[in-house]
């Protein structure tokens, strides 16, 4: 992926004094074998050590922005300024339980790919994708639906 190409896939994450997690969260979505991709962090004007610990991130991977909100927005505004502040083909908010996959598919024996290139391979031919948390305990638990932009 070249310097000012756009990724395939954007990963938005909404945060708010994350000072805890952060760290852990973002090297997890960073440790993805899919390359192709950008982690766009919304900083709800967190009063904790958030901001500096997502600045060091900017510093080191050129896959991550940060932007921080100049007050705080609220929970649902902030969701939805990460998911403005993306502009991939692609839409993903990370896992909040560590349960879920980032590209959480199995290889189907009816196709080539696997992993994230099954999951692009599915949104490019359908527009639609539908998965579930692999911890689920019954099928109506925690899906999740993925169109194209």
């Amino acid at each position: 992926m070249g310097a000012n190409s756009i990724p395939r896939v954007c990963v938005g994450m909404p945060v708010y004094n994350g000072e805890r997690w952060i760290r852990e969260s973002i090297e997890s979505i960073l440790s993805q074998t899919y390359p192709a991709f950008d982690l766009r962090i919304s900083d709800n004007a967190s009063t904790d050590g958030t901001r500096a610990i997502c600045e060091e991130y900017v510093a080191r991977d050129p896959r991550v922005r940060y932007f921080r909100n100049d007050r705080n927005v609220g929970v649902f505004r902030n969701y939805d300024l990460a998911f403005k502040r993306c502009d991939a083909d692609y839409f993903k908010f990370p896992a909040e339980t560590g349960d879920e996959y980032f590209f959480g598919l199995d290889a189907n024996p009816n196709r080539n790919a696997t992993g994230p290139d099954l999951v692009l391979e599915v949104l490019d031919e359908t527009n639609v994708l539908l998965t579930c948390d692999s911890s689920a305990a019954e099928l109506t638990a925690s899906f999740t639906v993925t169109t194209r932009r």
